[in-house]
C-alpha cells in the first residue's frame, strides 16, 4: 500500500512532502500530465506535482479527506467521486479544476464521471452522469465543456435514463453503477474471492479487489473470522518482536530488523524507549550501540550479538534514552566532552564522567558538589575545572578524597566554619594554646611579680603583720 516515486520533481517525481501519507494504505494512483492523486483505504486523497496541474488540492482539501471512491483526470485537473453521489474538483481551471459554474449540480446524484483524457490537447473537459439520467459539464469550452446548446428550456442537458440506477445484478448490496466505479464484478457477490461481499469490504474499508488487503498474507475473509485487523499487517517478516503494522506507525523498515544499523534490533529499541531509526537516541554524541553495551557481534548481526541495555542511575530510563545518564543535573553532552569517541573519564576508573556519579573518585557525589545551579557548576579554586571533576578542589596540594575523610556524607571541617575542608581555601588547622612565658622576680622581694594566686596575698598579710607589731613595741 506504499507509493515510491521518481522522475521529474515539478511532475510528480518528487513525493518527499506527502510521503508519510504514501507510506501505507493507496488502493490507487491517477494522474494528470504534471500531477499525481492516490485514493487511499480510508476515502482520503493524497496530491503531490506541480501545484497549478493538480498537485496542490489544498483548497479542497476537507472535501477530500473521507469519502472519495474514485478520482478522474484530464491533462491538467482532477475530479473526484465520492460516495454522496458529489464531485469535487481543483486543477487547472481551464481544464476542468474549476467547477463551480456547475457546483450545485455536482452536489449529489452523480453515478459516473467521464473526461477527455487525451494529453494531446492542453485543455480538458469533464462530463458527469446523474441518476437521473442527465449530463452535467465543464472545463474547456471549445473541447466540449459547455453543453448548453443541448439543454432544454430548464437548463438540462438529458440524455434519458440508460439503465436503472438501482439495479444490482448480484445482489450483494452494490448497485452495478457503483461496482463500475470500485472496479469490481456486477455478477460476482465476492469479486475478490476472499470470504467476505463486495459490500462488506467497502463498508470495512478494506479493498474489494484484493483478497489480502493489509498484505500479511492472510485474506481479508479469514481476518475477520480470526479476530484481526484486515487493515493491519500483523506478521513479522524481520522476527524483530514487531508486527508489519507497528513498523509501520514507527517508521521503521518492516524487512530489517535493525533499521538504524545500531545493533539493537528494532522491538528492543521499541520496548525499552530509544529510536529505533537513530542511532543516537538521546543526541549526546554517543552512538546507542556504546549506551547499550552491545559487543562487536551485536553491531554486524542485532540478532546474533548481545545488547544489554545500561541504566547508570537506575531511574527505568535507559542511558541511550537519558540525557542526562548519572543524574548529577548536568547533561551527558556537557560531561562527555568534544570527543564523543573517547568521552571524558576524569578519575581514569573506566566509567566515563557521564555515567559515574562520582566522576573524580573523592567519596562526595557529582551532584553533591555540582551545586544547585547545574549550568554553573561549583569551581572552588576558580581554576576552571568544576569540584565534581576536581581533586584538588581548593587548590591547597591536599586531595579532596584526604580532606574529605572517611565519612563523605559529613565531610571533615577542621575549623568548624561551615565550609568543608576540601572546598576550604584558607588555613584549616587553628592556632595552637601556649602558656605565657614567666615573668623575672625582682630583687629583694625574692617573689614573682605575677604570682597573684592566693599564697601570694598570704605572704604579703602575715608581713605587713609583723611590720605593725614591731611599731607597737618600739614606740618613737
Amino acid at each position: 500500500g506504499s507509493v515510491v516515486t521518481w522522475g521529474r520533481s515539478n511532475e510528480g517525481g518528487n513525493s518527499s512532502s506527502v510521503s508519510d501519507d504514501l507510506s501505507s494504505g493507496v488502493t490507487a494512483v491517477y494522474s494528470t500530465g504534471y500531477a499525481f492523486a492516490a485514493l487511499k483505504s480510508d476515502g482520503s486523497v493524497v496530491t503531490w506535482g506541480n501545484n497549478s496541474y493538480g498537485g496542490n488540492s489544498s483548497s479542497v482539501s476537507d472535501d477530500i479527506f473521507s469519502g472519495v471512491m474514485t478520482v478522474y483526470s484530464t491533462d491538467r485537473a482532477f475530479a473526484a467521486l465520492k460516495s454522496d453521489g458529489s464531485v469535487v474538483t481543483w486543477g487547472a481551471s481551464n481544464s476542468g479544476g474549476d467547477s463551480s459554474s456547475v457546483s450545485d449540480k455536482l452536489s449529489d446524484g452523480v453515478i459516473a464521471v467521464y473526461s477527455d483524457s487525451s494529453f494531446l490537447f492542453a485543455d480538458g473537459v469533464f462530463a458527469a452522469l446523474k441518476s437521473d439520467g442527465s449530463v452535467v459539464t465543464w472545463g474547456d469550452s471549445g473541447s466540449g465543456g459547455d453543453s448548453s446548446s443541448l439543454q432544454d428550456e430548464n437548463g438540462e442537458f438529458n440524455i434519458g435514463v440508460i439503465c436503472d440506477p438501482g439495479t444490482d445484478s448480484d445482489g450483494d448490496g452494490l448497485t452495478d453503477i457503483e461496482e463500475e466505479n470500485l472496479g469490481t464484478n456486477p455478477d460476482l457477490v465476492d469479486t475478490d474471492v476472499d470470504g467476505l461481499s463486495d459490500f462488506d469490504e467497502v463498508e470495512l474499508g478494506t479493498d474489494p479487489n484484493i483478497a489480502d488487503t493489509d498484505g500479511d498474507g492472510v485474506s481479508d475473509g479469514d481476518e475477520i473470522t480470526t479476530g484481526t485487523n484486515p487493515l493491519m499487517n500483523q506478521t513479522d517478516n524481520d522476527n524483530d518482536g514487531l508486527t508489519a503494522h507497528e513498523e509501520e506507525i514507527l517508521g521503521t523498515n518492516p524487512n530489517n530488523p535493525d533499521t538504524d544499523g545500531d545493533g539493537i534490533n528494532d522491538g528492543d529499541e521499541a520496548l525499552n524507549g530509544t529510536d529505533p531509526n537513530n542511532d543516537d537516541s538521546d543526541n549526546d554524541g554517543i552512538p546507542d550501540s556504546e549506551e547499550w553495551g552491545c559487543d562487536e557481534e551485536a553491531l554486524v548481526n542485532a540478532d546474533a550479538g548481545t545488547c544489554e541495555p545500561l541504566d547508570s542511575d537506575n531511574d527505568g530510563i535507559v542511558d541511550a534514552a537519558d540525557d542526562d545518564s548519572d543524574n548529577d543535573g548536568v547533561s551527558d553532552r556537557d560531561e562527555i566532552g568534544d570527543d564523543p569517541d573517547n568521552p571524558t573519564d576524569t578519575d581514569q576508573d573506566g566509567i566515563p564522567d557521564y555515567q559515574d556519579d562520582d566522576s573524580d573518585n573523592d567519596g562526595v557525589s557529582d551532584q553533591e558538589e555540582i551545586g544547585d545551579d547545574p549550568d554553573n557548576p561549583i569551581d572552588t579554586d576558580e581554576d576552571g575545572i568544576p569540584d565534581y571533576q576536581d581533586d584538588d578542589s581548593d587548590n591547597d596540594g591536599i586531595s579532596d578524597q584526604e580532606e574529605i575523610g572517611d565519612d563523605p556524607d559529613n565531610p571533615t571541617d577542621t575549623d568548624g566554619d561551615g565550609i568543608p575542608d576540601y572546598m576550604d581555601d584558607v588555613d584549616d588547622t587553628p592556632e595552637p594554646v601556649t602558656n605565657p612565658p614567666a615573668e623575672e622576680e625582682e630583687e629583694g622581694c625574692g617573689c614573682n611579680q605575677a604570682d597573684t594566686g592566693w599564697e601570694g596575698l598570704l605572704g604579703l598579710f602575715i608581713l605587713v603583720l609583723g611590720v605593725r607589731r614591731r611599731k607597737v613595741r618600739n614606740p618613737a
